[in-house]
């Protein structure tokens, strides 16, 4: 799985992240705006760890 973090203008500046798989498929994408870069990648790689996890 990879993280892209993407930039979204506006007012001010935000953040969002998405999860592909090695195909490039969309797997989830964030449903939340982040005012750093930092953050979105925090909470982006954590998903993704859960996203990992057998359930």
């Amino acid at each position: 799985m990879t993280l892209h973090i993407v930039e979204i203008r506006g007012r001010a500046m935000w953040w969002t992240w998405m999860i592909r798989d090695s195909a490039g498929v969309l797997l989830e994408e964030s449903r939340t705006q982040f005012r750093s870069a930092e953050a979105a990648e925090l909470q982006g790689r954590t998903r993704i760890a859960e996203l990992k996890i057998p359930g």
